[in-house]
């Protein structure tokens, strides 16, 4: 039975925020331009990296989430022509202009006021969160148990109350709120830890 694949209407925002921000930086040609087909590639790649992982993993959803996004890079190279001095410049202005999208989708859905619950559970205790999209959505269980305001961002977002989606509603939340500077993250082979 095939796996069914979802991708947020969120991250589809971030998607088209991260090509509108792509098409006005500084360091992307604007002679060449943004292709068009950027965003629909991304879509789909973020699609197909939420089925590799259910796949890996055995899960019987596949639901894209902020873990997915560095996948992204592969699938807009093609679609943008950068101006920069070194060729590993281009992943880091890729990953900035990415950064930059999370942030402003993030802001238009929520406000740091609504997960005071949620830092303070994380400014006492040194709890942390690992993330990774090679991680089943039972590799979040823990924190989805322990931090509040998931299950409302779950409702706000009109996400599905499954696993799956409440682990990638959990990682845009972290995300967010790390983009927002009220969470530290640090990230290592292929994973990132969230803490306070």
């Amino acid at each position: 039975m095939p796996v069914p694949v979802h991708v947020p209407h969120y991250m589809k925002e971030i998607v088209a925020e991260f090509t509108q921000l792509a098409r006005r930086h500084p360091q992307v040609n604007q002679r060449s331009g943004v292709s068009v087909r950027m965003s629909i590639a991304n879509v789909e790649n973020l699609a197909s990296n939420a089925l590799r992982r259910a796949l890996r993993t055995g899960e019987k959803e596949a639901v894209a989430r902020i873990s997915d996004l560095p996948a992204l890079s592969a699938s807009s190279a093609g679609k943008l022509e950068l101006e920069t001095l070194d060729d590993g410049d281009d992943s880091a202005v890729l990953d900035k202009i990415l950064r930059n999208a999370c942030n402003n989708v993030f802001r238009r859905h929520f406000g740091t006021a609504e997960f005071a619950d949620l830092l303070q559970r994380f400014e006492h205790g040194g709890f942390t969160v690992e993330v990774g999209d090679g991680l089943a959505a039972t590799a979040y269980a823990a924190a989805l148990a322990e931090l509040p305001g998931i299950d409302a961002a779950t409702e706000k977002l009109g996400e599905s109350t499954s696993a799956a989606s409440r682990t990638a509603v959990l990682e845009f939340v972290l995300e967010g709120l790390h983009r927002g500077k009220r969470l530290n993250k640090t990230e290592m082979d292929g994973t990132a830890v969230y803490g306070g």
